[in-house]
C-alpha cells in the first residue's frame, strides 16, 4: 500500500461499515474513508490519496454500475482500482470479465469472508499502482514528444553538414545565437581534426610562440570553449564534442607550458609525424589533460569556478605555477573571493618550501 493514500468506501450500511472498519482498518491495516457517494470526494480522489474503491450497492447491478461510472468520472476516477459488492451475486458472476462490464476491475458477493476481502484488496492496490506508474510514464513521454516538437518548429538553420554530425535534437535557434556561427564551425571542424592535429594546430599558435603568448591564447580559447559555458545547450553530441576539444586544448597547454615536455614532443613530432606522436607520451601513456571537475559550491561565478577548477587539476598533477597562474585569473574575475585567496596562499607556501 501507498502510504497516505486510502480505500475509499461506497454506500454501505452500518452494519457493513462496523465489518469493514474492523477487517479494512483494523486487521489490514489500510486507512478508510467513508462516504454515501463519489462525489463527497472529489479532491481526494483528484489529489491521488485513494488507491482502491468499494462500493457496495445491495442485490441492484444497475445501481453498482451506475455508481462506478460516476466514480470513474471524476478528474483522477480512471486510476482507481474499484471492488464492486453485491449482495446475492452469484459466484459465477463474480470475473473480472463480468466486472469490467459495470466498469469495475473486481466483483465480490456480500457479505464476504475477511481473508478474502483482503486479498482482493492487495490485489487491486498493485493494479492501482500500475496504472499510476503507466500514466506517468505517459505523461513523461508526452513531456518529451512536445519539448522535442518544440525544439523542431524553433530549430536553428545549419549548415546541412553540422546538422548531420549533430542529430538530434536539434539545436535552436536561441542556442545557436549564442553558441555563435563561428564558433560552432571552430569545435566541429576542430572536432572532426582532432586526431590529426598536433598541439600547436589545435591551440591555433605558431612553433615559435613562446611561453606567455601560449598561456595568453590558452585563456582565450578557455573563454570561448569551456564546457561549462555549454551547460544549457541540450545538444548531448555538441557538449561531448565541446569537451573532447577542451580536454585537447588543456593537454597541448599543458605540454607546451613545460619546456622539458615541450622539447622532447617536438622532437617525438619533428621525427616522424604519426598519430602517436601528435600527443606527448610520458613512458608510456599519454597526458591526462585535466577535463570538467565537480564545480566548487564557494565560486559562484562561472567564468572564475572553470580556472579554479582547472587550479585545483594542476595541483593533483604537482604543476604549482600552472594552478597559481589559474587562481590568479580566477581573482582577477571574482577579486576578494575568500575560497581563491585561501587557495593562491596555500600555493605561495608550497612554492616557497620547494
Amino acid at each position: 500500500m501507498s502510504q497516505g493514500k486510502a480505500i475509499l468506501i461506497l454506500g454501505c450500511d452500518p452494519q457493513q461499515q462496523v465489518f469493514f472498519h474492523n477487517t479494512v482498518q483494523v486487521k489490514g491495516g489500510y486507512p478508510v474513508i467513508v462516504a454515501a457517494t463519489g462525489e463527497e470526494c472529489v479532491g481526494l480522489v483528484r489529489e491521488g490519496r485513494i488507491g482502491v474503491a468499494l462500493i457496495c450497492c445491495g442485490g441492484n447491478p444497475a445501481a453498482l454500475r451506475e455508481r462506478v461510472l460516476k466514480l470513474r468520472g471524476l478528474a483522477g476516477g480512471d486510476l482507481l482500482a474499484i471492488l464492486g459488492g453485491c449482495a446475492g451475486l452469484a459466484p459465477e458472476q463474480a470475473t473480472v470479465a463480468h466486472a469490467r462490464a459495470i466498469g469495475a476491475d473486481q466483483l465480490v458477493p456480500l457479505p464476504v469472508f475477511s481473508d478474502l476481502l483482503l486479498r482482493l484488496l492487495a490485489e487491486l492496490y498493485q493494479l492501482h499502482e500500475q496504472r499510476v506508474a503507466i500514466a506517468a510514464q505517459r505523461r513523461q513521454e508526452g513531456e518529451q514528444a512536445r519539448a522535442v516538437e518544440e525544439r523542431r518548429r524553433n530549430r536553428a538553420e545549419l549548415p546541412p553538414k553540422y546538422g548531420e554530425l549533430l542529430g538530434d535534437p536539434p539545436l535552436t535557434k536561441q542556442e545557436y545565437e549564442f553558441i555563435t556561427p563561428a564558433r560552432l564551425k571552430t569545435i566541429m571542424e576542430v572536432s572532426e581534426l582532432l586526431d590529426r592535429l598536433d598541439y600547436y594546430q589545435t591551440l591555433g599558435v605558431e612553433r615559435e610562440t613562446d611561453k606567455s603568448a601560449i598561456k595568453r591564447r590558452y585563456f582565450e580559447l578557455a573563454k570561448l570553449f569551456h564546457p561549462d559555458l555549454f551547460h544549457h545547450i541540450d545538444q548531448p553530441e555538441l557538449r561531448k564534442r565541446v569537451y573532447e576539444c577542451f580536454k585537447r586544448m588543456t593537454e597541448a597547454y599543458h605540454v607546451l607550458s613545460d619546456p622539458d615536455k615541450r622539447k622532447a614532443y617536438e622532437y617525438n613530432l619533428s621525427t616522424k609525424r604519426t598519430r602517436e606522436t601528435l600527443r606527448y607520451m610520458d613512458r608510456g601513456k599519454d597526458v591526462k589533460a585535466a577535463g570538467p571537475q565537480p564545480l566548487s559550491a564557494k565560486v559562484m561565478d562561472p567564468q572564475a569556478r572553470k580556472f579554479y577548477q582547472l587550479a585545483l587539476a594542476n595541483l593533483k598533477d604537482g604543476n604549482l605555477k600552472s594552478a597559481k597562474m589559474n587562481v590568479q585569473f580566477a581573482l582577477q574575475i571574482a577579486s576578494g573571493n575568500e575560497e581563491l585567496n585561501k587557495l593562491i596562499r596555500q600555493i605561495d607556501e608550497k612554492l616557497k618550501g620547494g
